[in-house]
């Protein structure tokens, strides 16, 4: 039982199911098993015991219940529909309410409030055309980027999932790592700047990479789009951040 409730769930877009998720899916089995029967009985009455009306609408009418062969799929069909959308609906809203997107970056605006450091300039490190565009960092100048601090919707001991959507272009040696720490420099705060992930060298097609982080006290998220120098180009689509 536990192994098909967990294809039922994976199907669902669900790791698992918990006893509030079965408990909601036999209550809508339920409810559609009751609405099923309530119409089967009020056809086979109408059937039995007709409304004194012509012969030629009672015939009709007759006709339709003579096909329970489309019926009675047609009402099994409507139940699966409605079972799928009443569980999504109470999942979203009540049980699992929908992760929050606080931050969501698609370029599309030109942002000018990207901040290119450390080896990156503005012939290697721009946003155009919907794109975050890193590229052909000279190794004398080191690593470098652009990084935005992310303020608003940022609480205190939440967890946050950082992602983008990155891909490389041509012969690229460059590597990219979604650096993310706080933005509070004073001292003892060291706990402010987790390690970084490793380089990553992106493929030529778009690829999500992702990273988590726990707010502290700065109630804000410094996001880095940090390459290591090289050649080719490093194109970003998109950054979101998510309240886990």
């Amino acid at each position: 039982m536990k192994f098909l409730l967990d294809n039922i769930a994976k199907r669902l877009g669900l790791t698992s199911f918990n006893l509030s998720q079965v408990l909601i899916i036999l209550l809508l089995l339920v409810i559609v098993a009751f609405i099923a029967g309530g119409v089967q009985e009020a056809g086979a009455d109408f059937y039995n015991n007709p409304p004194k009306i012509s012969t030629e609408q009672i015939s009709a009418i007759k006709t339709i219940f003579y096909l329970p062969i489309v019926v009675n799929p047609l009402i099994i069909l409507l139940g699966f529909l409605f079972n799928v959308l009443a569980y999504h609906f109470v999942m979203r809203t009540w049980i699992n309410p929908a992760k929050r997107d606080v931050f969501l970056e698609d370029f599309a605006s030109e942002n000018k409030l990207w901040v290119r450091y450390w080896g990156a300039s503005v012939k290697s490190a721009n946003i155009i055309h919907g794109n975050a565009i890193i590229s052909n960092l000279n190794p004398n100048g080191g690593e470098g980027g652009m990084f935005y601090d992310v303020h608003g919707g940022i609480a205190e001991g939440k967890v946050y999932r950082v992602s983008c959507r990155v891909r490389s272009d041509g012969e690229c040696t460059m590597g990219f790592r979604l650096w993310v720490h706080g933005t509070d420099t004073k001292p003892g705060t060291a706990s402010n700047f987790p390690a970084p992930p490793a380089f990553h060298l992106p493929v030529s097609s778009l690829e999500e990479l992702s990273t988590e982080y726990t707010a502290n006290e700065s109630k804000a998220l410094r996001v880095h789009l940090h390459c290591k120098p090289g050649t080719g180009r490093i194109i970003i689509k998109e950054v979101r951040v998510t309240q886990l």
